[in-house]
């Protein structure tokens, strides 16, 4: 049972925030610290952090000092969050990405406390562990759960694989067999009506109307991304990933699609992964997980598109958007 007589009684059972349906809410870490300063013997637990809502480094920090006054005794809870409108009201800066893929930062988050240098590391983060067990009693990494699909994939300056080097990638599908997305900024000098001339006029729509990269797998195979011209949700005939943008047909004519069209952009390949590679790969730190944008699909700037997504992002991503592509020459 907590004293409420201790000496830091005064300060920390009074400061309270009252929402407007009249509930309290104690502050956690003046709570805590009361706690920790009149028991010595109970596992001290505030509340459950939403990692994505704060910087790793601020919660290892006020948490190592609560563990370390109430030796070793602090629970640290984290969660990924469950309200995607507290996400929107956040904002999209660092730690807050794309709201389906918030689990992805939940376990980086976790890997980055516990990488830190012991002296600044709470006990409590070096022994949590953020992993499940799978229907197969094997273990699962918080990334392993995550729906990355219609997310951007913005390739880290440390990956090194030329197919990807300061690539962006739209996810377009993601499941328990792997991940399927296509890179939206590798342009090539092929004109849409070479390979596909009815498909010219909404190439125009959404230029530069050229056949874009789309990745290393299937090089002859080609998708289609197309914009609506009014807002539609998914049928069997049209698929949409995000907003206005879906996948398209294109073997049926523009003009017979179920959808009124504004654009079309093609991609000749994609970019693939197998079962747990692209979560492996995010953990690694190669790839960094963000918000799409409808523009960022049909940018008519491909040659800037990962300088402005990392840009937008504020903070520490924002500074990576002017790391030279040759780190040597700088």
């Amino acid at each position: 049972m907590v004293n409420r007589n201790s000496r830091f009684a005064p300060e920390a059972w009074e400061r309270v925030v009252v929402s407007p349906r009249g509930a309290r809410y104690y502050e956690p870490p003046a709570t805590l610290s009361d706690w920790a300063a009149s028991t010595s013997a109970i596992g001290l637990l505030g509340h459950v952090l939403v990692l994505g809502d704060h910087h790793p480094l601020e919660i290892v920090k006020g948490d190592g000092t609560l563990d370390r006054i109430s030796r070793g005794r602090l629970i640290a809870g984290v969660g990924v969050g469950s309200v995607e409108a507290e996400f929107e009201l956040l904002g999209k800066g660092l730690g807050r990405p794309a709201f389906r893929a918030r689990g992805v930062v939940v376990h980086r988050g976790l890997v980055r406390g516990r990488n830190l240098p012991s002296a600044m590391r709470p006990e409590a983060v070096a022994r949590g562990h953020d992993a499940q067990m799978s229907d197969d009693g094997g273990e699962r990494s918080v990334s392993d759960r995550v729906d990355l699909t219609a997310v951007l994939l913005v390739a880290s300056p440390r990956l090194e694989d030329p197919n990807f080097i300061r690539t962006v990638v739209f996810i377009l599908d993601h499941g328990e067999d792997g991940a399927l997305g296509v890179v939206l900024n590798r342009p090539t000098s092929l004109d849409v009506d070479e390979i596909l001339e009815p498909w010219q006029d909404q190439a125009e729509l959404a230029p530069p109307a050229l056949v874009f990269r789309g990745g290393p797998v299937s090089p002859d195979a080609v998708i289609g991304l197309a914009r609506s011209a009014e807002a539609v949700t998914s049928t069997e005939a049209w698929r949409s990933v995000i907003g206005p943008v879906g996948t398209v047909d294109l073997e049926v004519a523009p003009d017979q699609q179920p959808v009124a069209l504004a654009g079309v952009r093609l991609f000749a390949g994609y970019a693939g992964w197998a079962m747990g590679q692209l979560e492996a790969e995010i953990d690694e730190g190669g790839w960094f997980v963000v918000d799409a944008l409808t523009q960022d699909v049909f940018s008519d700037d491909p040659d800037r598109l990962w300088h402005d997504i990392l840009r937008r992002q504020g903070g520490d991503l924002g500074l990576l958007a002017t790391y030279p592509l040759h780190p040597s020459l700088n």
